[in-house]
């Protein structure tokens, strides 16, 4: 179980979440709140779509959640789907972050950063409207 001392932003109530595999084979995860099971959140780790992506959190985040050390943050994403699955985004300006020692998490809002609340999940399928799959054909198949 994850604490979220503050909450989800829209869910400030929510205390606390069960984190769930979605299966063997698959990056996602579940973020299921405890009190209601109705209230959950599919996110995956930002870095297996986005390598390059950076989080640069403040002491205070860092002194809130306990970490004393790199290799106990998981950084998640929330993943929203609108339509069709191909066209699902990611939060990257939002991520949450949990302390996997402690088990304490929060939903932090980076500033100053380029990234959004809607990059492309499968950023290699994102055309604009009319344009040609420009995926080489070997993908295609």
């Amino acid at each position: 179980m994850i604490r979220f001392e503050r909450g989800l932003p829209g869910f400030a109530d929510e205390r606390e979440f069960l984190l769930l595999d979605e299966g063997e084979g698959t990056p996602f995860l579940t973020l299921q709140s405890v009190a209601h099971p109705e209230i959950r959140f599919i996110v995956v780790s930002p870095f297996l779509i986005y390598r390059d992506y950076e989080v640069n959190l403040s002491d205070e985040v860092t002194e809130r959640l306990g970490i004393d050390q790199e290799e106990d943050v998981v950084i998640l994403s929330i993943v929203t789907v609108r339509g069709e699955l191909r066209e699902a985004t990611l939060n990257l300006v939002a991520p949450v972050v949990i302390n996997s020692r402690t088990r304490r998490g929060e939903q932090v809002i980076l500033e100053g950063t380029p990234y959004t609340t809607r990059h492309p999940l499968f950023p290699q399928h994102t055309r604009r409207k009319g344009e040609a799959d420009a995926r080489p054909e070997a993908e295609n198949q």
